[in-house]
């Protein structure tokens, strides 16, 4: 009956003799199996375990990137500085969210020190138009004032320049060359400095 055998040797040293063993295959055989189906188990095993790390590892890395993404899209579409990514890791996408959460406070800072400064300097502004508003309403009353004293003497100064103009033209009737006479030597010499009188009181005017 053909029965199947397994063959081993192995050199005697220092000689040229090898030892041979022959023994049926079926004696190994439950040993040969139970290897078999614990190699299957352990590569089975380690097949499950892997795809599971490795969907842990890239559930842990996609939700980290999702988190930041998620952060990322509210500052920039509602402007608001106070998220933070909260979901951090010890890995490059964790060393990734603190420098993003660093930035967001930063620009925070920033930003609410510059609406401080924008508030100082409209507070700055609306005083000096407050003190330019006061400043106008006094030169307006002065001018008022000024004007309404000033009306009455310059209606008196109006008055008296045409008072003096009318006697001005009755003096320049009366200087006019006399008839020859006792009186026309006294006349001549007051009629002579009329003239230059005349021309003052006239650029006066």
């Amino acid at each position: 009956v053909d029965v199947s055998k397994m063959i081993s040797f192995v050199s005697v040293p220092g000689t040229r003799w090898k030892v041979v063993a022959i023994a049926p295959l079926r004696d190994f055989s439950p040993q040969l199996d139970q290897l078999l189906y614990t190699g299957l188990m352990g590569i089975g095993f380690a097949l499950v375990l892997s795809v599971g790390i490795g969907f842990l590892c890239s559930r842990s890395i996609t939700t980290s990137v999702a988190e930041v993404t998620r952060v990322a899209q509210a500052v920039a579409d509602k402007r608001d500085l106070t998220q933070r990514v909260t979901f951090v890791t010890n890995d490059e996408i964790g060393v990734l969210a603190h420098a993003f959460n660093r930035m967001a406070q930063e620009l925070q800072t920033y930003s609410e020190g510059l609406e401080q400064l924008v508030a100082d300097r409209t507070r700055q502004l609306e005083r000096r138009t407050e003190q330019l508003d006061a400043k106008n309403q006094e030169l307006s009353d002065f001018l008022y004032i000024a004007s309404h004293d000033l009306r009455a003497p310059l209606i008196n100064l109006a008055g008296f320049s045409d008072a003096l103009r009318e006697s001005v033209a009755t003096l320049d009737g009366l200087m006019q060359p006399a008839d020859a006479g006792a009186d026309a030597a006294p006349h001549a010499a007051v009629s002579g400095q009329w003239p230059p009188l005349k021309e003052d009181i006239d650029e006066s005017l």
